[in-house]
């Protein structure tokens, strides 16, 4: 589970640095994209500290 965290952090960190290069005038359209990776980014994050707790 923690690979697919790392992925996921790869994978929004990516979305961000495109976003700043290739989207100045469809900003909205970024806006959404970048929303979408930090929602993924936060599930991820969410299960990867339920398992934690529940391993405790």
């Amino acid at each position: 589970m923690f690979s697919a965290s790392v992925t996921v952090v790869a994978h929004a960190a990516s979305l961000t640095a495109a976003r700043g290069r290739s989207c100045p005038r469809v900003s909205a359209t970024c806006t959404e994209v970048a929303n979408a990776a930090r929602s993924n980014l936060r599930e991820a994050g969410e299960v990867e500290w339920t398992l934690l707790w529940s391993r405790g």
